[in-house]
């Protein structure tokens, strides 16, 4: 990123021992990286920021708030998806880097997780990930990455995925709401949702219909759009998925 041009870089890292080789790039950077001793699942994402603007390269102080944010992640393959999932939750509430007007992640998952996080309607691995992921964002493969590039070798392929949240906001509840609908359909997979919301309830099968969703078609069919619809009809309607 320093290679090609960034001005102002911030890495969070967790492993103190990685404390010698970021130093040795900060003094390599001309003033324009720094980095955060910490977990990107607990810190406060205003001391990015903060560390960010008190880079040499903003010594004028000319740049009072940053007008987009990259945020760019190589994630350790066991706290991948909660991570992701704590970040949409920002996106959707525009919270923390997530408030920026302009921002964008660039992650690298585990290859199944990629292939989740990115299916859309009718494709085999698509789940409430993907539901979560696409309520609020964007998301693309950019490639995938074999196992054999990493050292030490993992057991199975990397992708590098881009999610930027949505122009037009498809979300219209909270997205606590389409991530409890998503979990109830997808345990269910298998079946038809006319089955799934028969079980729970035979009266609420009529909720599919309202919001323009067929019956027939198991989890994996249903746009993401259909899924905010219904989030959003359940609020309304003070509607309690079983738990």
């Amino acid at each position: 990123m320093l290679d090609n041009g960034a001005l102002h870089v911030v890495a969070v890292e967790k492993d103190p021992r990685f404390v010698p080789i970021l130093d040795q790039l900060k003094d390599a950077s001309n003033g324009r990286f720094s980095s955060i001793i910490g977990d990107m699942m607990k810190i406060d994402h205003s001391q990015i920021i903060d560390c960010g603007l008190n880079l040499e390269s903003n010594s004028s102080g000319l740049i009072k708030q940053f007008d987009s944010v990259h945020l760019v992640g190589n994630l350790p393959f066991n706290v991948a998806t909660p991570l992701l999932v704590q970040w949409l939750h920002m996106v959707s509430r525009m919270e923390g880097i997530f408030g920026t007007p302009n921002v964008s992640m660039t992650l690298m998952f585990q290859k199944e997780v990629g292939d989740r996080i990115t299916a859309v309607a009718r494709e085999s691995p698509r789940g409430r990930l993907s539901v979560l992921s696409q309520s609020v964002c964007d998301a693309y493969k950019i490639y995938n990455v074999r196992a054999a590039s990493f050292v030490p070798r993992p057991k199975v392929d990397a992708t590098v995925v881009q999610l930027r949240p949505l122009k037009t906001p498809i979300l219209k509840s909270s997205l606590k709401t389409v991530e409890h609908l998503a979990r109830f359909v997808f345990m269910k997979r298998r079946k038809m949702l006319a089955r799934i919301f028969k079980d729970w309830d035979p009266d609420r099968v009529q909720l599919l219909e309202e919001c323009g969703i067929d019956p027939t078609l198991r989890p994996q069919d249903v746009p993401t759009e259909l899924y905010c619809n219904l989030a959003q009809l359940l609020e309304q309607r003070n509607i309690e998925l079983p738990k």
